[in-house]
């Protein structure tokens, strides 16, 4: 399982056409989650949202239409399996641990590039790190409790 930042460009049929990946570290204590997280208001419940497109901008992902816009994408891993254009993240993140939950689209093949499918698939992840644990490592760990993955669409 990876993330990865692509620019990508889209056609008339509504078809993306991948450019080369570039690995995107979420975790970490510089990653674009411990960053959100540690600057969340004192008040706040812990719960919070960030969609792809504000992860991307942790990065300083810069493109003309003409390369293309950049998008946020998940890989299995799997030799047969399409990659996942990321939605969004969310999660609640507790003194010491966070829970998370990536929001994806399934994504298949239509050419040259991909299409999407209307499939929306949500993958439980927790991470070491916590509101009041700035220096974490802030690294991946399994969930507490698992819940599996869940597909919703056509």
């Amino acid at each position: 399982m990876a993330f990865f930042i692509t620019l990508a460009s889209r056609d008339t049929a509504g078809c993306w056409t991948l450019g080369e990946k570039t690995k995107a570290r979420l975790a970490g204590p510089h990653g674009p989650l411990a960053t959100h997280i540690i600057n969340l208001p004192a008040a706040s419940t812990g719960e919070w949202n960030l969609t792809a497109e504000q992860i991307i901008e942790h990065f300083q992902v810069s493109s003309s239409n003409e390369e293309g816009i950049p998008l946020l994408v998940w890989d299995s891993g799997e030799p047969d399996a399409c990659p996942m254009r990321v939605l969004r993240v969310c999660g609640v993140s507790r003194e010491f641990d966070t829970e998370l939950l990536v929001q994806t689209e399934v994504l298949e093949p239509a050419g040259d590039g991909f299409r999407s499918t209307g499939r929306r698939v949500n993958e439980a992840l927790r991470m070491l790190g916590g509101r009041i644990t700035p220096k974490a490592k802030w690294v991946w760990a399994a969930p507490k409790m698992s819940i599996g993955s869940t597909v919703i669409g056509l």
